[in-house]
């Protein structure tokens, strides 16, 4: 045999094997589940997005039946979506749970399955650290393709996982501030640095009006007068001779008439 038939045979047995070699390829089963998050660090109010994926890891084992078991602590569902359109394989928020049937090895279709969970922070997560998780309904049935034989009491190595998140506590936030100062004159004063007469009049006036003041130098015969009325009033009446002057006046006539007299007399 010449060396061109050997590596003519070689290259025949290869393709041989790599064709077919799955066909005869040891029979065993497998599985694993995993927890994401799209964000570590989350406000109230936000949504974070919980995607929970099971793999059939095994070799031509179908798995069948397959469960998981949702953990969300205290965060509200919002929406959830999967791998699937059949609503009975969703999720199944009175369980918290998804029953997501069968996994097949990877020969048709991916040999792993999705959930994504649009999960709501509520105020009562404020300040605390939130861990979501997903296991396996335990143990998982699966059978041999090739051989077509069942079995029950299968534990996969990876039968849970989990991923955390801290919630901001509610109102955090930082910033400087400084308030305004001032000092205000008591009642009825004007303020020291106010050099404007009229303005400081009309403060006293404003504030005489609020103490009652105003009113009582308006009368008592509720005609509605103001006080800068009243003030023209008593000016008026201050110009106007009192009977007092009247009479003084008659008193020095006479003392005039009297000293005349008198001082006739004695020219």
């Amino acid at each position: 045999m010449n060396l061109r038939s050997i590596i003519l045979a070689t290259i025949t047995i290869a393709l041989f094997f790599s064709v077919f070699g799955t066909a005869f390829a040891e029979d065993y089963p497998g599985a694993s589940i995993s927890v994401t998050v799209d964000k570590r660090t989350v406000n109230v109010g936000d949504t974070v997005y919980m995607t929970v994926t099971a793999t059939n890891t095994g070799v031509n084992c179908t798995l069948t039946n397959v469960v998981v078991y949702i953990s969300k602590g205290e965060l509200k569902v919002l929406s959830a979506s999967y791998s699937g359109d059949n609503p009975s394989k969703g999720y199944q928020s009175a369980s918290s749970s998804w029953p997501l049937g069968n996994i097949r090895p990877g020969k048709k279709v991916g040999p792993y399955k999705t959930l994504v969970l649009g999960l709501q922070i509520p105020p009562e997560a404020a300040g605390k650290t939130i861990t979501l998780s997903a296991r396996f309904k335990l143990p998982l049935n699966f059978y041999y393709d090739n051989l077509g034989t069942n079995y029950q009491n299968f534990y996969p190595s990876v039968s849970a996982d989990s991923a955390t998140i801290t919630v901001n506590p509610s109102g955090q936030g930082t910033g400087t501030g400084t308030g305004g100062g001032g000092t205000s004159a008591g009642p009825g004063a004007a303020s020291p640095g106010n050099t404007n007469t009229l303005s400081g009049a009309a403060q006293i006036v404003q504030q005489a009006d609020s103490d009652g003041i105003g009113d009582g130098l308006a009368g008592s015969d509720d005609s509605g007068g103001k006080a800068y009325e009243v003030y023209e009033n008593l000016t008026e009446n201050q110009e106007e001779a009192s009977p007092y002057s009247y009479l003084a006046g008659i008193l020095l006539i006479v003392a005039l008439v009297i000293g005349g007299y008198f001082y006739g007399i004695r020219r």
